[in-house]
């Protein structure tokens, strides 16, 4: 049965015995543990990639290549890699939202439930204010690694002669 909509999805929930329900939770806090470490592995992969880049870039060896190749080939592995964080992250908030569903049916209130818990910003007491809240996440930072070495090749670019 293929569903179709998220109500869809809550019907079927509803109506499935605790055991299919348990196993559904667990193969999604699988899945989800699966995302986060691909997610982390695939910037790590990147940093170095820009590493390497630089490092060619900056090389007192010659080469034959157009000096504008370099940064170019790096903003498009750039955006490449900023579109699979931002699927990555689709797919993470995806299997959250099912995971609180699956919460809910079981009736696992928080601070038991794990989805629950990563859903909303971590208690930090040394942070009061929402805005820093939202600032201090994985993904914040993420996006802007991505922007900032956009720009940095975007300056490379600009300045090579």
């Amino acid at each position: 049965m293929k569903l179709q909509h998220r109500a869809d999805l809550d019907s079927a929930l509803a109506q499935s015995d605790q055991s299919s329900i348990r196993l559904t939770y667990e193969a999604l806090f699988t899945y989800h543990h699966a995302l986060v470490q691909s997610r982390f592995a695939t910037v790590g992969l990147y940093l170095a990639m820009n590493g390497f880049l630089a490092g060619a870039f900056f090389s007192e060896k010659a080469t034959n290549a157009p000096p504008a190749l370099l940064p170019a080939l790096a903003m498009l592995l750039t955006a490449l890699s900023w579109i699979m964080d931002k699927r990555t992250y689709h797919l993470l908030e995806n299997v959250g939202n099912r995971g609180r569903r699956c919460e809910a049916i079981l009736k696992l209130v928080p601070p038991i439930g794990f989805f629950e818990l990563m859903a909303g910003p971590q208690d930090d007491p040394e942070v009061e204010e929402p805005w820093k809240k939202k600032i201090i996440s994985h993904s914040f930072v993420i996006k802007w690694v991505h922007l900032a070495i956009f720009a940095f090749w975007i300056v490379l670019l600009c300045n090579k002669k």
